[in-house]
């Protein structure tokens, strides 16, 4: 579930997914965790081609 937010948080400030919502078993987390000012940098670097910003975030999944 995405919930939209219009909320500005501090620079410092880590985002990533809900500790609760993913686990190592049955849900594993699927994007890293991140500071806000990092990510903002990202964004506001990229041209606007509409590619999501989110690869940047994703978690490599390792392949046995």
């Amino acid at each position: 579930m995405s919930i939209a937010t219009f909320v500005i948080p501090d620079d410092d400030v880590e985002l990533g997914p809900a500790e609760t919502m993913a686990d190592d078993y049955n849900r594993p987390k699927m994007y890293k965790v991140i500071k806000y000012v990092d990510y903002l940098r990202h964004t506001l670097s990229k041209k606007m081609d509409g590619k999501a910003n989110t690869e940047l975030l994703k978690v490599e999944i390792e392949s046995n």
